[in-house]
């Protein structure tokens, strides 16, 4: 044998087609289901990362405006609302709705 012909056999196959004719069918089989298995994998995790940075995007309503809601719905009459939001205000966390003034 020659160095050239080493890949190939007397009747000049290539060494890599030495199962018969090829691929048998479960072979392409499992390559088929593996590749739709890949995809799924990916899609699965493009869309678990999409939920996830959404879920991140709601914002709870601040104290500020629980408060408010309070006031309006009569369930703390003026004073205890004016000492409640004075209050707030003392602890420092802007809220919301104190951007909006």
């Amino acid at each position: 044998m020659t160095a050239l012909s080493w890949p190939f056999r007397e009747i000049g196959e290539p060494m890599m087609w030495w199962v018969h004719d090829g691929w048998n069918w479960w072979a392409w089989l499992v390559m088929s289901l593996s590749m739709v298995a890949f995809w799924a994998v990916v899609a699965w995790a493009v869309v678990a990362v999409l939920r996830r940075s959404r879920s991140h995007d709601v914002r709870s309503p601040d104290a500020r405006a629980i408060l408010d809601e309070r006031f309006t719905r009569g369930e703390i009459d003026e004073d205890e609302y004016r000492a409640r939001r004075e209050m707030l205000r003392r602890v420092g966390r802007p809220s919301m709705s104190d951007s909006m003034q």
